[in-house]
């Protein structure tokens, strides 16, 4: 059986250069790895794995390799699949969102798909092209997905402006430390990159 990051990353079967430069450009952390080492080591297997379109079952190889040669416990097949998704969840939404950038004149907003997801109040909620705090991965565990809205599209529908988050969903639906961390990450990157 495929798992969904498996799926992920095979839509990029020839890579993503430019999620691999988010990754490479940010710094890595993972509550299941203690040793720098061993984080600089991963980090790295997960910028060639992105630049190179490999789903978690070759990068797992590549970072089980690494874990023999410093000779400590590999991860935990829940770990290693729980880093994998977010950090290519976080490379992904970072492209994603600097593209929306490029194109927000013809595509003022984006609405939030989370019908497979835990983020269901979001469901269809509109968002302008430069919201940030929204954009998907909104948590680690995050299928969402941000689906551009052209201007023709808005005003065949009647979007005027975005939706109103009650703070209620706010509350119910973000996980504000994964967020404000995305957010400084997106912002640093895009301000390089532009």
């Amino acid at each position: 059986m495929i798992s969904e990051s498996e799926n992920m990353a095979s839509e990029i079967k020839f890579g993503n250069k430019d999620a691999a430069a988010f990754m490479r450009s940010r710094k890595f952390t993972s509550p299941f790895i203690k040793n720098n080492k061993i984080a600089a080591a991963v980090k790295k297997c997960l910028v060639q794995a992105i630049s190179e379109g490999k789903g978690v079952r070759d990068w797992r190889k590549t970072v089980d390799a690494v874990y023999d040669s410093i000779g400590v416990a590999r991860l935990k097949p829940a770990q290693a699949e729980s880093i994998f998704r977010t950090e290519f969840s976080l490379a992904m939404g970072a492209v994603h969102f600097l593209k929306m950038q490029d194109v927000r004149d013809q595509f003022p907003y984006w609405e939030i798909s989370a019908v497979f997801d835990d983020h269901k109040e979001l469901e269809g909620k509109i968002f302008d092209a430069s919201d940030v705090e929204f954009h998907p991965p909104l948590s680690e565990e995050c299928n969402c997905v941000a689906i551009l809205i052209s201007r023709r599209e808005a005003e065949k529908r009647g979007i005027r402006s975005k939706s109103i988050i009650s703070p209620e969903i706010r509350s119910a639906t973000t996980d504000n430390d994964f967020i404000a961390c995305k957010v400084r990450m997106y912002q640093e990157w895009i301000k390089r990159k532009l």
